[in-house]
């Protein structure tokens, strides 16, 4: 979601609601007429108490608006604070299943404050164990942002979700996700050394369009350096002027490769780190995520579905399988579609799938080319977690494709002999 799907969502206070404070406050009656002075006082008092209280109510970036009505009893609220020399922020609220992370977080410029670049890093652990999250949305946010923010927001206001997922290692072992999980935000405020400036061929249009070849574009990034320049790509990001930073003397490129973002940006002379803070924040965890039952392989027609793992959580559940064809044809080279789509049932009722992305050629098998699928789907419409789901296969009709065949069940052509049940614990 885009800063601007975000205003929409968090729009200014009606002015139809001012109008009713305003009416009320100065409506008031008063009991005394020697109390008048006293009473036009308290009045633009409860009217500066009620626009304040209205504004944060309708200002303040949740993660409420992405969250299934029936989860939202679910949601942690942190509202924590924190403020610097160039911004205050807060951290909000959270919500977490175990396996998946959102966190609502604002940040707001100090006027007059000098434009910074933040870069937040967020880490989690579980008692002594650390955990990996990774981003799968708010890409935007880790890669930092700068204050006041530079595109979206005419306000300088940055309202950032971040929305992570914790890596399969360490799901694997179910105990850490069912119980608390600590985080910790770490705030790098970097302040530039050097003149900011726009790369106009990519603010303008693709590098195609304008005429630059990639050695061409490259180019401009690098001569910015030598010049002591700072060039944005795309109006407000610094991942290119980063990617042709050149290594320091005193590293090596392995080195400097693996030095996070914000760290190379220092190290290149052309940013300063000028404050850094931590935050820390719980998520409960989550008793009710299930995994599935290893098994054995699933035969359908011409192919075996092996189960890689399924995890059953309330904000996102998700499968993953390696299709592998029983006569070792190589079927997956030349193909961008699976060999079959999954629908997933509880109890006959089809639950609602999300995404899925695919592996043509996958070698996790040995010596075995297969294809690995993996998909999201939601069991928002369950009361309750469940022990088992139903795979049934389906092909899309001719012309037909996925993203049209996930709200319309008519355009799937099902395999009901080859369903098969996943059973969860």
């Amino acid at each position: 979601m885009k800063l601007s799907d975000l205003q929409r969502a968090y729009p200014p206070l009606p002015a139809d609601i001012l109008e009713d404070l305003t009416h009320t406050a100065r409506n008031l009656k008063e009991e005394n007429p020697v109390k008048r002075k006293l009473s036009v006082v308290l009045a633009a008092a409860m009217l500066l108490v009620g626009i304040t209280t209205a504004l944060a109510l309708t200002l303040r970036h949740s993660v409420e608006p992405f969250v299934p009505a029936k989860f939202a009893d679910k949601i942690t609220a942190i509202d924590d604070h924190y403020e610097n020399d160039y911004f205050t922020m807060s951290i909000n609220d959270a919500i977490s299943d175990g396996t998946h992370m959102m966190l609502a977080m604002q940040f707001e410029p100090k006027p007059g404050a000098e434009e910074v670049l933040v870069f937040p890093v967020l880490t989690a652990r579980h008692g002594d164990t650390r955990l990996f999250p990774d981003p799968e949305a708010g890409f935007e946010y880790l890669d930092g942002f700068w204050q006041p923010d530079r595109l979206d927001n005419p306000d300088g206001i940055v309202r950032a979700t971040l929305d992570m997922v914790l890596l399969e290692e360490d799901v694997a072992n179910l105990v850490a996700v069912k119980e608390d999980i600590n985080w910790t935000l770490t705030l790098h405020t970097l302040k530039p050394l050097w003149p900011v400036e726009l790369d106009t061929h990519t603010l303008i249009g693709d590098r195609e369009g304008d005429g630059l070849n990639y050695e061409e574009y490259a180019q401009l990034f690098k001569d910015a350096y030598q010049e002591k320049r700072i060039l944005l790509a795309e109006g407000d990001n610094t991942y290119a002027f980063d990617a042709y930073l050149p290594v320091p003397e005193h590293m090596t490129e392995e080195e400097f490769i693996y030095k996070r973002n914000w760290e190379r940006l220092v190290l290149s002379g052309a940013f300063t780190e000028v404050d850094r803070a931590e935050r820390t924040f719980t998520t409960p965890g989550n008793e009710e995520v299930k995994r599935a039952v290893p098994g054995e392989p699933i035969r359908l027609d011409g192919f075996d579905v092996i189960v890689q793992d399924v995890q059953v959580a309330f904000l996102r559940s998700h499968y993953d399988f390696l299709l592998r064809p029983r006569d070792g044809t190589d079927f997956s080279a030349s193909s961008n579609d699976p060999l079959r789509y999954f629908e997933i049932r509880v109890d006959g009722k089809a639950l609602e799938l999300g995404g899925f992305s695919l592996n043509p050629d996958d070698l996790s098998v040995p010596g075995v080319s297969a294809q690995r699928l993996r998909g999201d789907f939601s069991i928002a419409s369950l009361d309750e977690v469940p022990t088992a789901l139903t795979f049934v296969p389906f092909s899309l009709k001719e012309g037909a494709h996925y993203l049209e065949a996930r709200t319309d069940l008519s355009l799937r052509v099902y395999d009901d002999q080859g369903a098969f049940v996943v059973n969860l614990e």
